[in-house]
């Protein structure tokens, strides 16, 4: 797993990890407004110049990942930036691991389920129409009409672990949240839409929002001097 270690000697050690589909340098202008801080930037594995992840990875394989290397690296007084994939991680790592998080951001975080019959309507019309293709009846290429973007743009292996990351709810996990959690949205974002947001916020007892108001689902990158001061003044 490709990480880049600035250690400055400050109190605090950033731990930045991106969303699915992109890689650390993401937050690379959001980095470059904080001054004379250490951070840890990480290219999770299957994106940037990580390897591919083995085929059995899912959300809690990747916090396990992540754990390691800052155990291995000794990091303490750490503030997690977590954007959408990246906030299921941050979730699970201020929850459930043994390491010192001073501080979260979630970012447009993922990680929340919840019924939807259009969704499963459209699951069991996948389900159905790959029946069709392995069985010879129509075309395979009409799967390419079935799944979101990041499902479509992902490799065939990163396909079978998105789709196991996708159907893991880590509501159980907010309650175990100590640390305090800002969390960052954009009401009009779709991809994790503003639910999610509440569902944190009344979750997780330390929280509160902080809300921007464009790019959507990648709002922190559209705003990068306000975020970068949000999570400078901790």
């Amino acid at each position: 797993m490709h990480y880049d270690f600035e250690n400055c000697g400050s109190e605090y050690v950033y731990v930045f990890l991106h969303g699915w589909g992109l890689d650390s340098s993401s937050f690379d202008k959001i980095i470059s407004c904080i001054n004379n801080t250490s951070y840890i930037k990480i290219d999770l594995f299957g994106f940037g110049k990580s390897d591919n992840p083995s085929d059995y990875f899912d959300t809690y394989e990747y916090a396990y990942q992540v754990f390691l290397l800052l155990k291995s690296l000794s990091i303490n007084n750490i503030v997690l930036v977590g954007h959408s994939f990246g906030g299921r991680l941050a979730v699970l790592l201020s929850s459930i691991f043994r390491i010192n998080i001073v501080k979260c951001f979630l970012c447009a975080s993922a990680g929340l389920n919840r019924f939807s019959l259009k969704k499963l309507i459209k699951v069991r019309m996948y389900k159905f129409v790959k029946w069709l293709c392995g069985n010879g009846v129509i075309s395979c290429d009409v799967l390419k009409r079935f799944g979101s973007d990041d499902y479509k743009n992902s490799s065939y292996l990163l396909r079978g672990v998105l789709t196991r990351v996708v159907v893991q709810d880590l509501g159980f996990c907010l309650c175990n949240m100590a640390c305090n959690t800002t969390l960052m949205w954009d009401k009009k974002d779709k991809a994790t839409p503003y639910w999610i947001c509440k569902k944190l916020n009344k979750s997780i007892s330390n929280s509160n929002i902080y809300i921007l108001k464009n790019g959507e689902h990648f709002a922190i990158f559209k705003n990068v001097y306000k975020v970068a001061k949000i999570i400078a003044n901790i």
